[in-house]
């Protein structure tokens, strides 16, 4: 049984909208109606949630057509795997910050990729350095020959400006 914590979520401000490819590419449009009930708690700067707590920070641009996630919403999108026809509820769970899910057009449910934490060894963003790799170069031993450009056989049709050679 929920708790009334728990309860209280659902009453927090929500919207939804469906992406679309021909309008949202670049920026999203908040509904007008949700801007006339929280237009006072809307500030410029946004925190956009994603399950697995995955965040991006957005920019709202306010112009005579209403307000819209423009700066940075196309990379939120990119990185999340917003296509066409997606389902995105949006949650304002503080001043500036949506708890933002996805559902797919053709199941009604969050994609599985969504909500499956992944192992921080599975990850392909890591940031950490690979274990092959160390600081303890040693060059070889090997001596590579070279060839002075006195022995060079210059091409017909190349000019040699300020050292770098140049197709004419």
């Amino acid at each position: 049984m929920a708790n009334n914590g728990d309860l209280d979520y659902f009453r927090l401000p929500t919207f939804f909208k469906t992406f679309s490819e021909d309008n949202s590419m670049d920026e999203l449009r908040i509904p007008l109606e949700f801007v006339a009930n929280h237009g006072v708690e809307l500030p410029f700067d946004y925190r956009l949630v994603m399950p697995k707590s995955r965040q991006w920070r957005v920019r709202l641009l306010r112009i005579a057509s209403g307000c819209h996630f423009h700066a940075e919403w196309a990379d939120f999108r990119i990185v999340n795997n917003i296509v066409h026809n997606d389902f995105l509820t949006f949650t304002m769970v503080d001043v500036g910050v949506f708890h933002v899910k996805r559902y797919k057009p053709n199941t009604g449910c969050p994609p599985l990729s969504d909500l499956q934490t992944v192992a921080e060894d599975d990850s392909d963003h890591s940031v950490e350095p690979d274990g092959d790799t160390d600081d303890d170069y040693e060059p070889s031993e090997q001596e590579i020959e070279t060839s002075d450009d006195d022995d060079c056989a210059y091409d017909r049709g190349v000019v040699d400006v300020d050292g770098f050679r140049h197709s004419l």
